[in-house]
C-alpha cells in the first residue's frame, strides 16, 4: 500500500536537483580518478600513509613555521635599521639579535609544552 504525499512542485524540484547535483559530482570524481589512474584502494592507502607519519608531519610543519618567523626576524632587523640614525644601527641590529636568541631560548624552554607536548614524544597524544 502506497501513501501519496502532497509535496510543493517548488520542493520536488529543489530536491531533485541537488540530487542530481549529488549525483554527477560524485560522477565526476569517479571519471577523474579513472582517468587519473587512481582508484579507491589508491586513495585509501594515501590516507593509511598520512596517518602512520601523523607526527612528522606535525613536526615538519611546526619547524617550517619556526624557519619563517625567523626569516621575518631578519626583515624586522632591516626595517629597524633603516629607521635609525646610521650611529644607532649597530645597537638596534644587536637588540633584535638579541631579541631573536632569548625568543628561541624561551621556545625551548616552554614553547614546545604550551604547544601540546609533554616532553616524552608525540606517540602518546592519540
Amino acid at each position: 500500500m502506497a501513501v501519496a504525499v502532497a509535496v510543493p512542485a517548488a520542493t520536488a524540484v529543489a530536491v531533485a536537483s541537488a540530487a542530481a547535483q549529488a549525483v554527477t559530482t560524485a560522477a565526476r570524481q569517479a571519471v577523474a580518478n579513472e582517468i587519473a589512474g587512481v582508484s579507491a584502494a589508491d586513495l585509501a592507502a594515501v590516507v593509511a600513509q598520512v596517518r602512520l607519519h601523523a607526527d612528522a608531519i606535525d613536526a615538519g610543519f611546526v619547524a617550517l613555521t619556526g624557519v619563517l618567523v625567523l626569516t621575518m626576524q631578519t626583515g624586522f632587523a632591516m626595517l629597524t635599521a633603516g629607521s635609525v640614525r646610521a650611529k644607532n644601527v649597530k645597537s638596534v641590529l644587536m637588540k633584535v639579535l638579541m631579541d631573536t636568541c632569548m625568543g628561541g631560548v624561551a621556545w625551548m624552554l616552554f614553547g614546545y609544552v604550551l604547544l601540546g607536548g609533554s616532553g616524552d614524544g608525540c606517540a602518546e597524544r592519540r
